[in-house]
C-alpha cells in the first residue's frame, strides 16, 4: 500500500484503472453499473464519458458523438490512436462535471503544447542529466545537495522549490474533493518551470557544491513528477 503523507492513493489508482476499459464510456452509464463499484464511489470518481457531451476533434474539425446517429469513437480506437497514456491523461484532466473535447491531433504531437508529452519529457530529460554527470565522472552527493539548497537563490530555482512544497496539499486536495485533474495540471505546471530552468540555466555546474544543489532540485522535480504520474497510473519513460 503505497502513501503520500496520509494519503492512501490505492483509492485512487482503484478508480482509474476504469479509464481505458470500455464499458463505463461506452455505455453512458456510473461506473458500478459495469464493474460493480458502489455509486458512492462512482459519483466520487466520475471517469466514465457520457456520450452526449463527448466531442473528437482532428485538424481543427470538431465530430459529436452520438449513438444514435452512430457517430462516435470508441475507446479502443481512441487508445490505438494516441496511446494509453495520452487517453488516461486527457480524461483525468477534465472535472467530472466538464465536457471533454479530446483533440486528437494534440494527444500524439511531441511538443509543448501536448501536456503528456511535456512531463514525461521533463522526467526523461533528468535522467539524461543523470546519466551524462556520471558519464563526466563528477560526483554528486545528495546529502551536500540538499546541505547547499541556500546556494539556489535564482528566482526560477526559488520557484521550483516553493511549487514542490505545493504537491502534499495537491494529493490531500485530491483526496477530500474526490479529484484527480488538480494532479495533472500541478505535473504540466511543474514540467513547464523545470523546462524553462533546464534551458536558461547550466546545469552541470563547474563549481562542486552548487552542482551537488542543482541536482538535488532536479532530483526532487524528478521523484514528484514520477509519483504524480504513478498515482494515474501514466508511464515515466527514462528515454524519449
Amino acid at each position: 500500500m503505497e502513501m503520500i503523507g496520509t494519503i492512501n492513493i490505492d483509492k485512487f489508482q482503484d478508480a482509474i484503472q476504469q479509464v481505458g476499459k470500455g464499458p463505463c464510456v461506452e455505455f453512458n452509464c456510473p461506473r458500478q453499473k459495469a464493474c460493480g463499484e458502489e455509486e458512492v464511489e462512482c459519483k466520487a470518481f466520475r471517469f466514465w464519458v457520457n456520450n452526449d457531451s463527448y466531442t473528437t476533434m482532428r485538424k481543427g474539425q470538431k465530430t459529436s458523438m452520438s449513438t444514435r446517429a452512430g457517430d462516435f469513437v470508441t475507446l479502443d480506437e481512441l487508445i490505438e490512436e494516441v496511446g494509453v497514456d495520452a487517453a488516461r491523461f486527457f480524461y483525468l484532466a477534465k472535472k467530472s462535471d466538464q465536457a471533454l473535447e479530446f483533440d486528437m491531433d494534440l494527444a500524439i504531437s511531441q511538443d509543448k503544447n501536448n501536456p503528456v508529452y511535456y512531463i514525461q519529457y521533463a522526467f526523461a530529460r533528468i535522467c539524461s542529466l543523470e546519466k551524462e554527470l556520471k558519464k563526466r565522472k563528477m560526483n554528486f552527493n545528495i546529502k551536500d545537495g540538499i546541505n547547499n539548497l541556500v546556494l539556489l537563490n535564482k528566482k526560477s530555482e526559488l520557484e521550483i522549490i516553493s511549487y514542490l512544497e505545493n504537491y502534499k496539499t495537491i494529493i490531500e486536495q485530491c483526496n477530500e474533493n474526490y479529484e484527480v485533474h488538480p494532479i495533472c495540471f500541478y505535473l504540466r505546471d511543474l514540467a513547464s518551470k523545470f523546462h524553462s530552468y533546464y534551458n536558461s540555466e547550466i546545469i552541470i555546474d563547474d563549481e562542486e557544491d552548487k552542482r551537488n544543489a542543482k541536482f538535488a532540485l532536479l532530483l526532487a522535480v524528478k521523484k514528484t513528477i514520477k509519483s504524480g504520474m504513478d498515482v494515474l497510473m501514466i508511464e515515466t519513460p527514462e528515454k524519449m
